[in-house]
């Protein structure tokens, strides 16, 4: 495993070698001079980590782009301390408060299609990714998004597939938008806001433990082979047309729908 930090606010590219005392400044940059890391070059043959500090945002100006394509070798790109007040907000109120938590900051700048463009084998861990003009993270194979805060995206906000999400806050305030659209499971989730809240879009998908409120047409799309457990549903719909689960399909097979509260 080997590492690299990454300080928007006084990191320097040019110069930076990813160590505590000389982060980088972007994660473009860092991910691309992952051979000159002053821990060590990327592994190949295990996981590697880039911090990025909760000092500034990584402002986009384009599309980041990782191309990790080893199951091996996947990149976890973790929020970390490094002396600033970033946070981001986590799923569900507590005594009636959101509450929040340290986070590195991906703006999307509202110049980028999405933060990340299919990419594979990566892990997002204590972020907020915001502001784009489609989707906001896009992930492939492999990937996880875990304890993040997504929001503001024009198409989907949250595009996994073949992979998972776990507690997670998506949010938006496009009512044509996708909120969460998913090829694997969605655990301790909540979507807010968007014209569909959550999408599991093939066959044993898993959606657990959500709340899904205030989506303009659909809370969750039903299809073959789906598992909906422990879920509410609340606030749906600004017309009669509106639903809280949704078949999507005029014939849905051996979709179980269970404990689930439904407003």
């Amino acid at each position: 495993m080997a590492f690299a930090h990454v300080d928007p606010q006084s990191g320097v590219d040019s110069t930076g070698r990813g160590s505590v005392a000389s982060p980088y400044k972007s994660i473009q940059y860092a991910n691309d001079d992952a051979a000159n890391w002053a821990d060590g070059a990327r592994s190949t043959t295990g996981p590697n980590i880039i911090y990025l500090w909760n000092t500034a945002a990584d402002v986009l100006t384009s599309t980041i782009a990782l191309t990790i394509n080893s199951i091996e070798s996947p990149l976890i790109i973790r929020g970390y301390d490094g002396g600033g007040s970033l946070t981001r907000s986590l799923p569900f109120k507590r005594g009636g408060v959101r509450q929040t938590a340290m986070c590195g900051e991906i703006d999307g700048n509202d110049a980028v299609a999405s933060i990340f463009n299919l990419e594979l084998y990566v892990t997002l861990q204590y972020l907020k990714c915001h502001s784009t003009t489609s989707f906001v993270v896009y992930l492939g194979d492999g990937s996880i998004v875990d304890s993040c805060e997504v929001y503001n995206g024009s198409t989907r906000v949250l595009n996994l597939q073949q992979s998972s999400t776990f507690n997670t806050y998506v949010h938006g305030d496009n009512y044509t938008a996708t909120l969460i659209y998913a090829e694997g499971g969605v655990f301790d989730c909540e979507a807010h806001g968007g014209g569909v809240g959550i999408n599991p879009v093939v066959n044993s998908a898993v959606v657990s433990r959500c709340l899904i409120h205030d989506i303009r047409n659909y809370g969750i799309l039903v299809r073959d082979g789906l598992s909906i457990k422990n879920c509410t549903i609340d606030g749906i719909g600004a017309s009669a047309s509106s639903e809280g689960i949704n078949t999507n399909s005029t014939a849905i097979e051996m979709a179980e729908i269970t404990d689930c509260i439904i407003s």
